[in-house]
């Protein structure tokens, strides 16, 4: 006879049922209380993303999955399509939702007032539109001129009819889209797609740019005046290495690099003296993960980063602010 053990138990029993799930995962069923997978919109073949600071859109750690060659999966046209311009981005109509947050100073509010307390009460279901699955979905979708463009896991990019849901056009970029944060500028949809820069066309969803900066992100980029500004998060970013996370500039037309700034200071930058002694193959951090805004008044893009690895003063040792 052997004794009983309740921790052990219910640990075999967990075990269990996470294989279970695992394989059912495998097998392509649908989650629980979920419709169907739908080819293109989350199906058996769906592909987790990687972990923040890789490609974005999947629970942290999780591995990269091979890419698809870029393509329209489902054609359409946006039917009357108005191209974004400065001023409007400047100054949106209502009823757009041109940027994560909204607006360039990242308020995330809505002028619109249709809605208020007294009936929110009487909200009802308007449509609702198959994902795609597995993986973590935290998409930032944007809207122009009645069409919602949003992201997917799995490196889906749908536009839908933002009155029925309709898909007017579906494509696959060939890698994990950085969910939090596509912007719009002109003809097209700018994002990163992993280490690549994207610009998809936002009447038809055919790739107009495809540029690689050399550092994957977890959010967007943010464009104005005929560039496009990139923060940094994965590569040299969170590991010690020569080469350090930096934010960088882009020209809308051909993606050329316009200029780039490091967003760690080594010895023979201004402020690289507040890390001490540090080797600069030993100064990490400064990760730009969070889509910025910008001021079009003064010119400026603010970008918050991350900080300084390592962070703990006794193990940097020095009493530095290790800038930057």
């Amino acid at each position: 006879m052997f004794k009983f053990n309740k921790p052990v138990a219910f640990a075999l029993i967990g075990i269990a049922i996470s294989g279970a799930l695992i394989l059912a995962q495998q097998a392509g069923a649908p989650a629980q209380g979920g419709a169907p997978a739908l080819p293109g919109a989350g199906g058996a073949n769906a592909a987790p993303g990687a972990a923040r600071g890789g490609q974005g859109g999947a629970a942290r750690g999780a591995a990269a999955a091979p890419a698809s060659p870029p393509s329209v999966t489902i054609p359409g046209e946006v039917k009357n399509y108005v191209p974004v311009t400065d001023a409007m981005l400047k100054k949106q109509d209502p009823g757009d939702w041109l940027m994560i947050r909204r607006d360039y100073a990242a308020t995330n509010y809505s002028p619109l007032n249709q809605i208020t307390r007294d009936n929110v009460k009487d909200l009802q279901l308007a449509f609702k539109v198959p994902m795609r699955e597995p993986g973590t979905n935290q998409p930032a979708p944007i809207a122009h001129n009645g069409v919602i463009y949003l992201p997917n896991t799995g490196g889906i990019l749908q536009a839908l009819d933002g009155t029925t849901g309709k898909i007017i056009w579906e494509s696959n970029l060939g890698g994990s889209i950085d969910l939090r944060g596509i912007s719009i500028y002109q003809n097209d949809l700018y994002m990163m797609v992993g280490t690549r820069l994207v610009a998809v066309d936002a009447r038809n969803g055919k790739i107009a740019l495809d540029v690689n900066t050399g550092h994957s992100n977890s959010s967007g980029p943010v464009v104005a005046n005929g560039k496009i500004f990139v923060g940094g998060a994965g590569g040299g970013c969170g590991n010690y290495v020569e080469e350090k996370c930096y934010i960088s500039a882009y020209d809308v037309a051909m993606g050329k690099q316009l200029w780039k700034f490091n967003t760690i200071a080594t010895a023979s930058d201004p402020g690289g003296n507040t890390w001490g002694n540090i080797p600069d193959k030993n100064r990490a951090g400064g990760e730009s993960w969070i889509t910025g805004s910008f001021d079009p008044l003064l010119n400026l893009v603010y970008m918050g980063v991350a900080q300084a690895k390592p962070w703990m003063i006794a193990t940097r040792a020095t009493d530095g602010d290790a800038l930057y």
